[in-house]
């Protein structure tokens, strides 16, 4: 991504990021278990932003994810 402007972040945002719900579509987990996984540091938001009291809005990159996805299942598996 060599142009950094506006149009050029949002389209790559939209075509590589998710949030959670899509994030545990993704990895084959749960609301609840997505989230635990994140609070465990296995999986890590690609891009986080808190403001006061606010929610946190975290996005995942998809490549992330499904390389995740595929690891656990290996984990799982033994």
């Amino acid at each position: 991504m060599k142009n950094l402007d506006k149009q050029n972040v949002q389209e790559y945002l939209q075509r590589y990021t998710v949030d959670k719900t899509e994030g545990a579509k993704i990895t084959g987990q749960s609301q609840g278990g997505f989230d635990q996984s994140v609070k465990l540091g296995l999986i890590i938001p690609f891009f986080e932003i808190k403001h006061g009291q606010r929610a946190t809005i975290r996005l995942y990159h998809i490549e992330d994810l499904k390389e995740y996805a595929k690891t656990k299942r290996q984990i799982n598996k033994k």
